[in-house]
């Protein structure tokens, strides 16, 4: 029997033969473009961009650098799967293959800087960009080459291809995830016991080489020994499926595929017989279980055609058993989208439910002509597709937000005979004020706001004022934002001359105000005070206040109107406090990490402290 798992081929080309590095470089060399780009926008990211102004008065250094990582995470999936699709052809020489992979990554380039300079904006597009790419480039992997005789020996050569694909995508996850550990092992340990300082951005910047460098790099020298440029060199199709296969599908995936089929078979019947009615909350776990079964189908590929009675059961009714399920999955998406319109979460449960519908179309239509690439190829077609344009996931659900806004307005009196909104004659009920909000607060997460213009006056350009303007203040909910403060470099050493006793504190609050006992202490906040209380004497208090103090005060001008959040950095010395009790006691807090939770006022009757971590040094006086 041939052997199909090329685990020890792919670490000997990884040890053994730098060459083989050179040739992954040379046949894919825009993905190596893409993912030294990528490696170097991480570390950006990982040093600190400095938030300054690159082109015009809009675009900043942090802004290109995200934009880049999002660039070169689709441009490495896009250029794998161009390499693969297009070289099969015989007609694409490598240049011209370098230049169509420039072209589709600057298109989307080009869309990705053209959209509105928010995460939630630019985050679905990415999304449905990259899983498309990624989905593309397997679906290449399990196309057979060109040459094989018979559709039965091409699906199954195919089905290797992938496979060993897919193996060494996580093989060399699992090396660059080894590597990783034991270089950072290697750092705690000359920190820890040499004395060697070591910064947290070196932590970082260690597993950023080994999963943006180290994986990708030795992911294409594994994909090149499973997919070699000349279709001859290809491993060939094991007789019988490998073991660790057989027991992988045979024993775990297809039972848990039967499973999860018979388990929504018997919800569909209790709804039938109204014994549930909760058919919309399901719907997600519904597509996951159909889109399962997908997936075991095609795993389940050369057990079926090695003659095993289960796969092939399985194989056979699957595809019929897909269409109840399915239908109920598209009840439940329909009433969501009647009610509340599209979104982009909703989206993407569109695409999954048109992904099943086109591919059990094929199913019927070509039955086991179908091979293993069909239902990937699908997938990635439709969100490529869907990623952008009019048709897209951003287009498409900002036209039906908007759309939902203005027949809300209208149904409770809130329009005026220009067309424009206005606050409401009387108090709307909670339920529809909120949804208002909603609204208004989904195009402004979105820096959108400018779609919705035209129904307000040209003042109120905010989600905040737009609220204030229809008066549905009372309902608004506040914008919880989580704020760290950490004390960089790391502390080394606290003086502790002149004091009784080191308490280390590793304390959870959780916003709650309830006393939190640490060997003899009771912790205790409220807002931005830290009360310590120790057994038999007077209580220490810690006002927390100056240290968001000197966090708003290392900010730049530019930034000081923007809501404080993310991580915070200051000095060791900064993040000390001190207190004095009653009787000659006395304290010191060293403070090396603090989490907060605020509503972005500012206000100190906002705040509250989720945890705090670092060291309690006391002096208790002499009896």
């Amino acid at each position: 029997m041939t052997r199909s798992v090329p685990v020890s081929a792919v670490l000997s080309a990884l040890i053994a033969s730098p060459t083989n590095w050179l040739y992954a470089a040379w046949a894919h060399p825009m993905a190596m473009v893409y993912m030294v780009l990528g490696l170097i926008a991480l570390t950006l990211e990982n040093v600190g961009v400095p938030d300054v102004t690159v082109f015009g008065d809009s675009i900043t250094a942090k802004y290109l650098v995200e934009i880049g990582l999002m660039i070169c995470g689709v441009g490495f999936a896009m250029a794998v799967a161009m390499d693969w699709g297009l070289r099969r052809t015989g007609w694409w020489p490598r240049q011209m293959r370098i230049v169509a992979i420039a072209v589709v990554t600057g298109v989307a380039a080009a869309s990705l800087f053209g959209m509105p300079d928010a995460f939630l904006a630019r985050f679905y597009p990415y999304l449905f960009w990259q899983v498309g790419a990624v989905a593309l480039a397997l679906y290449f992997a399990l196309r057979p080459p060109r040459d094989v005789p018979t559709p039965d020996a091409a699906q199954l050569t195919g089905w290797y291809g992938g496979q060993r694909v897919l193996l060494s995508a996580a093989t060399t996850w699992v090396l660059a995830t080894i590597l990783g550990a034991g270089v950072t092992v290697a750092l705690i340990a000359l920190d820890e016991l040499l004395g060697f300082h070591v910064s947290s951005d070196v932590y970082a910047e260690v597993w950023i080489l080994a999963y943006a460098l180290v994986w990708p790099m030795s992911f294409l020298v594994g994909a090149e020994l499973a997919l070699p440029e000349e279709t001859h060199e290809r491993r060939p199709v094991p007789e019988t499926p490998p073991r660790w296969i057989a027991v992988t599908v045979g024993w775990a995936l297809i039972p848990l595929a039967l499973l999860y089929l018979v388990i929504l078979y018997i919800y569909l019947v209790q709804l039938m017989l109204g014994m549930a009615t909760d058919l919309v909350s399901v719907a997600g776990l519904n597509a996951a279980y159909l889109a399962f079964g997908v997936a075991t189908h095609t795993a389940a590929l050369p057990l079926a055609r090695a003659g095993n009675g289960l796969a092939l059961a399985y194989r056979r009714v699957f595809p019929w058993s897909v269409p109840a399920p399915l239908a109920a999955l598209i009840w439940a998406l329909s009433l969501r989208l009647f009610e509340y319109g599209m979104t982009e979460p909703r989206a993407i449960l569109t695409v999954v439910v048109l992904w099943l519908v086109l591919l059990l179309l094929v199913w019927m239509a070509r039955g086991a002509a179908a091979g293993p690439a069909t239902p990937v190829g699908l997938l990635g077609v439709l969100l490529l597709l869907s990623g952008n344009g009019h048709w897209g996931v951003q287009s498409v659900s900002m036209a039906s937000q908007d759309r939902a806004l203005r027949d809300l307005l209208a149904e409770h009196g809130m329009m005026n005979e220009s067309g424009q909104a206005v606050p409401a004659v009387e108090p709307l009920p909670e339920a529809q004020a909120e949804r208002v909000v909603d609204l208004l607060e989904y195009f402004d997460e979105r820096a959108s706001n400018f779609r919705i213009a035209y129904l307000f006056p040209a003042e109120q350009g905010t989600a905040d004022e737009r609220i204030v303007y229809l008066d549905l203040e009372s309902v608004a909910p506040r914008v919880i934002t989580s704020l760290t403060l950490e004390a960089e470099p790391d502390r080394n050493t606290v003086p502790v001359s002149g004091y009784d006793e080191v308490v280390p504190l590793s304390v959870i609050f959780g916003g709650n105000t309830d006393p939190i006992r640490v060997g003899e202490y009771a912790l205790e906040v409220e807002g931005l005070t830290l009360t310590v209380r120790p057994e038999g004497g007077p209580p220490q208090m810690f006002g927390l206040a100056p240290l968001l103090d000197a966090a708003r005060a290392g900010r730049s001008p530019e930034d000081l109107d923007a809501t404080l959040e993310g991580v915070v950095s200051l000095a060791p010395d900064v993040m000390e406090r001190t207190a004095t009790g009653a009787n000659g006691w006395r304290a010191r807090l060293a403070v090396d990490m603090l989490n907060l939770r605020h509503d972005g006022t500012g206000a100190p009757d906002g705040m509250e402290v989720l945890s705090l971590d670092g060291l309690l040094v006391v002096d208790r006086p002499q009896e």
